[in-house]
């Protein structure tokens, strides 16, 4: 008794460099706030004319004036790079701004976002702890410390910051969105779906927003409320590639596979270098029997991302489909060597040499699955086939023990029943 068909497709989560726009830029990132505006222009320095000093004075003003314009300028020719995601200039064009006038907050805070995008993340949070020096009150300097904390993984952190711009402005829409972002990463769903919906009712036009809690109601198994939300982003932003792909995936867990396929390929037509819309296309084909055109969009998925080890996994599994067992194993093997921690990876590679008679290794593969997911229901019923293959028969009713109560506490009870009989025709013996 096996699970054949057992890959898992990944959908998209809401995190920094996956899908997210930046506010006003449209970056693959999380919201932050770009100042884009030209900084107010600051008091010139006061020079007092006393005594015959008029001449000096007014020099001192003009130099500093002059100082303060060309400063200005440099802010704006930063900007312009930014807009071009010319992030190395940008980065330049600030510094050259802030060596002119020491004080500019917003040049520090567009500063920082430079450095954020070329992955300086230690050199970013310097310059937005300067902002928060020069302006206490700025909830976007706090946003934006959040989002480069978030990016080393410090989210206890990123959250304390999130909380401290929304404490400055509880308005401020996207500090609401980033802090749903870094709850759901700490597992806290509940909490993150709650900050999602206080975005959205700050900004109901807010469509990143609706795609990131339709990603969190979707692992809470609220599918049809999921499904709901990434219409909505869909309907707020209708090239929002993946929205579409998210969409596909829910879709495709409710068993809707052809409507699944039509929405993934949706996404790839707005985003055609999008590889996750190309696995989830190749996972749905193989669940219709399409095999090649699976093999196709999971080989496509893995010239995209080399690094997917989803896409290898379910092309083992279509290959696998195939009687392709060598090329399936080699698959497996490969999603491993990429995530060693992927238990259905290692389910998949027991089944596959399992088939090829290898019965040792297959064991030992299935255990390895069970001890990264001590609640994978198939991996106990694999190993225990496999246990009484090999004459092994009291490990073989105890692990199929152990299986039938996994499935019938995840609702298979088919397939308790079946492994009931089993296990009376075992005893028996």
């Amino acid at each position: 008794m096996s699970k054949e068909w057992s890959g898992k497709v990944r959908a998209i989560a809401g995190v920094a460099g996956v899908f997210l726009a930046v506010a006003g830029l449209g970056l693959m990132a999380q919201r932050s706030a770009f100042r884009m505006a030209a900084p107010t222009k600051t008091n010139m320095a006061s020079v007092e004319n006393k005594g015959g000093q008029a001449a000096e004075a007014n020099q001192t003003i003009q130099v500093t004036s002059a100082q303060k314009n060309i400063a200005i300028a440099y802010f704006n020719l930063g900007l312009a790079f930014a807009q071009q995601t010319d992030w190395k200039n940008a980065e330049a064009a600030f510094q050259k701004a802030i060596s002119l006038d020491p004080n500019g907050a917003y040049a520090y805070s567009n500063l920082g976002i430079a450095l954020y995008n070329q992955d300086k993340t230690d050199e970013a949070i310097t310059a937005y702890q300067k902002v928060i020096s020069l302006d206490t009150n700025g909830a976007y300097a706090y946003n934006n410390l959040g989002l480069a904390l978030g990016k080393q993984g410090k989210m206890t952190e990123a959250i304390a910051a999130y909380r401290k711009a929304i404490s400055l402005n509880p308005n401020y829409a996207d500090a609401h969105y980033n802090l749903g972002n870094a709850l759901d990463k700490q597992g806290k769903t509940a909490e993150a779906i709650a900050t999602y919906r206080k975005a959205i009712s700050l900004n109901p036009n807010y469509a990143d927003a609706y795609a990131n809690l339709g990603f969190t109601l979707d692992k809470q198994g609220k599918t049809a409320e999921a499904i709901a939300a990434y219409r909505k982003a869909i309907s707020l932003n209708p090239n929002y590639a993946n929205a579409y792909n998210s969409l596909g995936f829910t879709l495709d867990k409710q068993g809707k596979t052809a409507e699944a396929i039509a929405v993934y390929r949706k996404a790839i037509s707005l985003n055609p270098n999008l590889a996750t819309a190309y696995n989830g296309l190749g996972y749905a084909l193989g669940k219709q029997g399409k095999m090649e055109e699976a093999i196709a969009a999971l080989q496509k998925a893995i010239s995209l991302d080399p690094n997917g080890d989803y896409a290898y996994n379910n092309l083992g599994i279509a290959l696998g489909k195939q009687g392709k067992t060598d090329e399936a194993i080699a698959a497996y093997r490969k999603a491993i060597s990429l995530n060693p921690n992927y238990a259905d990876a290692h389910y998949n590679l027991g089944y596959a040499l399992d088939k090829q008679g290898k019965m040792e290794e297959a064991i030992a593969a299935y255990r390895k699955a069970i001890s990264l997911d001590p609640n994978f229901a198939y991996a106990y019923t694999n190993l225990g086939a496999t246990l009484a293959e090999q004459g092994k028969t009291d490990e073989a009713i105890s692990t199929y023990r152990k299986a039938g109560e996994l499935h019938r506490s995840q609702g298979d009870t088919q397939t308790a029943d079946k492994i009931t009989q089993l296990l009376e025709k075992l005893s028996s013996r």
